[in-house]
């Protein structure tokens, strides 16, 4: 079965204030893809910044 996993670090960034975000794709035991890069915007809140990962996250 595939599962995602995904997660974000509010304004992780000292510089730009940007959110990071990490993705990872499994099938079974096997990982498939794994992504971690800052987000586009910057984010005003925690939550947002999950929501925005989560929503990238759709494969």
């Amino acid at each position: 079965s595939l599962h995602t996993f995904v997660d974000a670090n509010f304004a992780r960034n000292i510089n730009t204030k940007k959110s990071t975000s990490s993705i990872l794709h499994k099938f079974g035991r096997a990982l498939i893809d794994w992504t971690r890069k800052l987000q586009p915007a910057i984010i005003l809140s925690t939550i947002e910044a999950k929501y925005h990962v989560l929503t990238s996250s759709v494969i």
